[in-house]
């Protein structure tokens, strides 16, 4: 969907999520006798991205989890800055496109991204759009679970954004499907959170607004809580030593996996 507004509309007074206008409509369509769909967006820096003033207008994906689909979620930011972008239009370098996989790979190590530049920036075109190719290890299963973090919260205007992060301290990306265990609470279930976990500790991976009192994140059986007046949480990177020992149970893992 296209010029997707925040969930105030046009006021303009620094909201960005659109998590209550695309609940609404997940929820109309369920109403109406349609499928439940999913959502995966990224959210506009405000007053920044074009569109109504105020409005903060975005792109926005519904899809259908019960066919088994999962986004592999900031893959090209396994990217050069200078390579990231699929599309160009009137000298304007973007990423329009994306990568959906089915569960035989969701939990799969991603191995290797990248945007082939074969049409973009050429004059006679097979396509207007550069192709996107990932690479799986297969039978690369973490052996750690991914830890939700909470950065810090901050006051608004009438609500309060709480910014998230992770630790991952796997030497693999570890995915983890929005749903039971990858959600909020309360209700919508999806806020932004990453599916794609990257390793090591990623700060301020998104944001999330709420109205008021607390909202948690569940995460692969552990949870990250924040209240209207939260402070940053400190975490311990892995150290090397808790690396290494990781990665020596992967290889087992994989040893025993070929046999």
């Amino acid at each position: 969907m296209e010029e997707v507004h925040d969930k105030n509309g046009a006021t303009n007074d620094g909201t960005v999520s659109a998590d209550v206008t695309l609940s609404t409509l997940v929820a109309a369509i369920s109403t109406a006798g349609g499928p439940s769909y999913s959502t995966r967006l990224i959210e506009p820096e405000n007053n920044s991205d074009g569109g109504e003033p105020g409005g903060n207008i975005r792109v926005a994906f519904l899809f259908r989890t019960d066919r088994g689909l999962a986004f592999i979620d900031r893959a090209v930011e396994t990217l050069p800055d200078s390579e990231r972008y699929s599309y160009v239009f009137d000298g304007n370098s973007q990423v329009l496109d994306h990568i959906m996989v089915t569960p035989a790979l969701s939990g799969a190590a991603l191995a290797g991204f990248d945007l082939v530049h074969v049409n973009a920036e050429f004059a006679q075109q097979t396509s207007d759009h550069d192709p996107a190719v990932a690479r799986f290890t297969l039978g690369s299963a973490p052996t750690e679970r991914v830890r939700p973090v909470l950065e810090c919260v901050v006051q608004q205007s009438g609500f309060y954004t709480a910014y998230f992060g992770y630790l991952n301290p796997n030497l693999v990306p570890v995915s983890v499907p929005a749903g039971t265990q990858n959600k909020f609470t309360p209700a919508p279930l999806e806020r932004g959170q990453p599916t794609q976990f990257f390793p090591g500790r990623q700060a301020k991976v998104f944001a999330v607004d709420f109205p008021s009192g607390n909202l948690v994140w569940s995460l692969s059986g552990r949870t990250s809580t924040c209240f209207a007046q939260s402070q940053a949480l400190p975490v311990k990177p892995a150290t090397a030593k808790e690396l290494g020992e990781a990665l020596d149970r992967a290889v087992e893992v994989t040893e025993r996996s070929q046999f």
